[in-house]
């Protein structure tokens, strides 16, 4: 159950960072680049508490697959310029999400192998 709402919560904050980056970029006048890096930057950081909160992996391959999708859809609807309104063609928000869960893969096997030893 906990593994729930903590993916619960961690939906609401990456949510949170898109509303936050569609703000900025429609009240601050801010370019998309500047809030793309931002969505990039705190998506990270939110991602490095994943080892911590998360037990299983299949967890945060299901909210990787999520994330997959929102960004296709928004990207194909239009939707989320602060993210895809750039002039250059980009995959990286497609991919974002595919790194976050090979890291925790990577720090997951890193983690059980140093207590092995």
């Amino acid at each position: 159950m906990a593994e729930l709402v903590n993916a619960s919560l961690v939906s609401i904050a990456f949510l949170s960072i898109f509303a936050i980056s569609e703000l900025l970029r429609k009240f601050s006048k801010l370019k998309t680049e500047h809030t793309r890096k931002f969505v990039h930057f705190s998506g990270a950081v939110t991602a490095l508490s994943f080892p911590f909160i998360f037990q299983s992996q299949w967890t945060v391959l299901a909210l990787s697959v999520i994330f997959v999708f929102i960004m296709y859809f928004t990207k194909k609807a239009g939707l989320l310029k602060s993210v895809h309104d750039i002039d250059r063609v980009s995959s990286g928000a497609i991919y974002h999400p595919i790194a976050v869960y090979s890291c925790f893969i990577l720090c997951d096997t890193a983690v059980y192998m140093t207590l092995s030893i």
